[in-house]
Parts: C-alpha cells; sequence; structure tokens
C-alpha cells in the first residue's frame, strides 16, 4: 500500500502546531528564532524600526594589546568613558522610533568602567531590549558582583592565547556564579583577528563601496553601535577615527559625520529608517577592509611595538608633508 504523501507546507504547518502545543520540544535555535520574530513583530505593531542588536562602548582602552583589535584600543590613552545621562537621554529618545533585541556592551575592556551596573540599569528601565550581552576578555570578571551577573542575560568570555593559562582554572568558578544568578555564559575561544582597517585612504571608490556592500558588519551581524548621541551602522567608527587621529592621518570628522544624532525631533524615525537602509558608504569606509580583510594570528603587541609603530607613521606622513611642499 502507497503511503499518503502529505504536502510539505500542510507538514511544516502541523509541526508548527505541534511545537506550540509542546514548547519544550522546541530546540534551542527554534527558540532564539521565536523571540527574534516576536521582537519584530512588537516592532511591527508598533510601528518602530527593529534592530536584532546595538552596541555600546563602556571604554575605549583595554587591559590588554591584541594586534589588529577592532576598537583599537592598544592605541588609545584616554579613557573615553560615556556619560550615564547622556546614554538615558539617547534611549529615551530612541525608544519612541525602534525596538532591538540586545545591546551589547564592550569596549576596548567593558569591565574597566566601574559604573557598568549603572548602564545596565539604565538599558533594562528603558524597555527597549530583550537582552543585554556584556563581551569581555574575563581577566576582571571576578571582581563582579552578584548585582552585575543579575543584571545580564549573557556574559561572553574571549579567551585569547595569551590569556588561557590564567582564565582556565578561573571559568568553572564564572559558570557556577553565571548559573545561580541565571545568567548564560559564553566561552568563545579566539586565536585569530581580523585585519580590518588600513593606515591609508583607499582612493577607488568602487573598491569602497564593494567593501561597505559586502560588509557583514553593515548588514548582517547587526552591528549598530550607539555612540555620543548618535547611532552608526558600523561599531568601528568612532575609533577608527581615534586611531588614525594617533597616527596622524589626515581624514574626516567620521565620529560627527557618519552617524544620525539623537534626540526629540519628529523626523528621526524617517531620518533613521532611510540611514540604515542606505546602500551609501559611510566616510570611515575610505580606511577600512570591512570583513574582507585576512586573518591574522592573535598575539600581544609590546608597548615598544605600539610607540615605534605611532612614531614610524607619524615620520612617514611628515616627510611625505616635506616632499610635497618642496
Amino acid at each position: 500500500m502507497t503511503p499518503v504523501q502529505v504536502p510539505p507546507e500542510t507538514e511544516k504547518a502541523e509541526r508548527h502546531e505541534d511545537l506550540m502545543k509542546n514548547p519544550l520540544s522546541m530546540t534551542q535555535s527554534m527558540r532564539r528564532r521565536m523571540a527574534r520574530y516576536q521582537v519584530s513583530l512588537r516592532a511591527l505593531l508598533e510601528q518602530k524600526i527593529h534592530l536584532t542588536a546595538m552596541e555600546f562602548y563602556l571604554v575605549d582602552t583595554c587591559n590588554l594589546r591584541c594586534q589588529n583589535c577592532s576598537a583599537s584600543s592598544q592605541f588609545m590613552n584616554e579613557v573615553n568613558t560615556p556619560n550615564l545621562n547622556d546614554f538615558v537621554e539617547s534611549l529615551s529618545f530612541l525608544s519612541r522610533v525602534l525596538r532591538c533585541e540586545e545591546l551589547r556592551l564592550l569596549g576596548g575592556e567593558p569591565l574597566l568602567n566601574k559604573h557598568i551596573c549603572s548602564f545596565m540599569r539604565a538599558a533594562r528601565r528603558s524597555g527597549m531590549f530583550r537582552k543585554l550581552r556584556v563581551i569581555t576578555n574575563g581577566l576582571l570578571l571576578h571582581r563582579m558582583t552578584d548585582e552585575f551577573w543579575q543584571l545580564a542575560d549573557i556574559v561572553r568570555i574571549s579567551v585569547y592565547p595569551a590569556t588561557a593559562a590564567n582564565l582556565e582554572p578561573q571559568l568553572q568558578i564564572f559558570r557556577s556564579t553565571a548559573a545561580k544568578c541565571g545568567t548564560k555564559l559564553d566561552v568563545v575561544r579566539d586565536t585569530e583577528f581580523m585585519q580590518w582597517c588600513s593606515d591609508q585612504r583607499i582612493d577607488d571608490p568602487g573598491v569602497v563601496q564593494n567593501t561597505f556592500s559586502t560588509c557583514k558588519e553593515a548588514h548582517d551581524w547587526s552591528c549598530h553601535l550607539l555612540y555620543g548621541k548618535r547611532l552608526y551602522r558600523c561599531s568601528r567608527v568612532h575609533t577608527l577615527d581615534r586611531y588614525l587621529s594617533a597616527v596622524g592621518t589626515e581624514h574626516d570628522n567620521f565620529t560627527v559625520e557618519d552617524g544620525i544624532y539623537i534626540d526629540g525631533r519628529a523626523s528621526l524615525f524617517r531620518e533613521l529608517k532611510a540611514y540604515l537602509k542606505s546602500s551609501k558608504p559611510l566616510k570611515a569606509c575610505d580606511f577600512c577592509l570591512g570583513t574582507g580583510g585576512p586573518m591574522v594570528e592573535h598575539r600581544q603587541m609590546a608597548t615598544a611595538e605600539i610607540r615605534s609603530k605611532l612614531n614610524t607613521i607619524s615620520d612617514a606622513r611628515m616627510n611625505t608633508e616635506r616632499q610635497v611642499g618642496a
């Protein structure tokens, strides 16, 4: 007897109905998709923009000196901590026009900011985010209070070859603390970093456009950044601006020109929507390799090496200016 063939769409619908009747049978991946769908649906019903994630720098500096750090933290001398009142005000304006599944608190090393819990409480009160994720190298995690763990939905520890020996013995303690506070702990072992920027301007508009069009940070990974009362499509803008200033490379003021200023104006929703859908590269893209740069073995840079690079680039620039002047 030939079995009855159930149309794929009917089978899919019946499977969906069964899962709704028995949510415990849903896989973790399916639960995540359902949660994202709920946030997106809420945004649609409220006629608001939906973002998968938003990033926020709690500090630009770091207690490590990773080569090819996407925040260029090893070249930052100023801590550059954000203003809590500005953060609260920006969220109050943004909450009127968008919903976001996840706020990622990072740096630099975010745990260097002693007021991290104040920012986390403010993010909770805003009602904008379903989850709070802290991305840390873990070296200061042993100092964090239970309040920190309770406020965080996810703590992601990046373990590098240079820090593994220090962190590995502590991971079980962190897992126990996370479990006690109902926090998810993600441990990621990073052995390579992507080379992501150029010290010199990329003069070919076609190359810049292609870099932007294929950049996963701008289009797929939802690396939108809230910084200094502005929202950016890319989390690298302000640190690239600061890095190029540190090495003496002439460039546009990305921090001002590449973001949308956040305030209570009536046109904010329309402006943000157009900005997030635009196919035009940011000015920072003139110095960026996007997500297509080569992967390089992770290592810590020596202080002398950092100083040497800064001096070498500055000297080269001055020599070029002398030649032009001559």
